[in-house]
């Protein structure tokens, strides 16, 4: 499964700090100065139970944070099948 990741530039990177990238963790592990924040892609791309990145179960595993880029803010499994605004708690 392609599935890509929210990194950020650190200090002493050759970007500037707070730099954003979503990348795959092999072009990860290849890019000095980032650290992972969390998964990331589109509303259809979030983790769900049985896909192979996600051993614990994806939707069925509480706090899988999500940089959901549909809706422009991070997504939390809730660990029964949601995904949840951790500002409100409200399903999305």
């Amino acid at each position: 499964m392609y599935r890509t990741y929210r990194f950020l530039s650190a200090p002493g990177s050759a970007a500037a700090p707070g730099t954003t990238y979503d990348l795959d963790p092999a072009t990860a592990q290849r890019t000095p100065g980032i650290f992972q924040v969390c998964m990331s892609g589109p509303t259809s791309t979030r983790p769900k139970l049985g896909d192979p990145d996600m051993p614990s179960g994806g939707q069925g595993q509480a706090n899988v944070h999500f940089l959901d880029t549909t809706l422009g803010y991070i997504v939390v499994s809730d660990g029964a099948g949601n995904w949840r605004n951790p500002y409100s708690g409200a399903a999305v």
